[in-house]
């Protein structure tokens, strides 16, 4: 998955939180959007393991023809929602 991920630090949490999809990529084709958190890649729970920006877009990467499962939280909801992006 190509993805533009940050660090909020003015949060105080160490969440995941979408900027932007790349345009055309897996992210923004799965439906996700600028704001969403990031609550599980796969089966690791993004914050137990308090994963950095670059350890979660490693994660999101994923292998070309496969999938990558990702658990998001909706900008300002308390919506979870789950994506499943397809690597081509």
């Amino acid at each position: 998955m190509y993805i533009y991920i940050h660090t909020p630090m003015h949060t105080g949490r160490e969440d995941l939180v979408v900027v932007a999809p790349i345009p055309n990529s897996p992210a923004e084709i799965a439906g996700i959007q600028p704001l969403d958190r990031l609550l599980r890649i796969d089966d690791v729970d993004v914050q137990k393991y308090r994963l950095t920006a670059a350890e979660g877009t490693t994660l999101l990467r994923g292998i070309e023809d496969t999938e990558v499962r990702v658990l998001v939280q909706v900008m300002n909801e308390s919506l979870v929602s789950h994506c499943h992006v397809s690597h081509k």
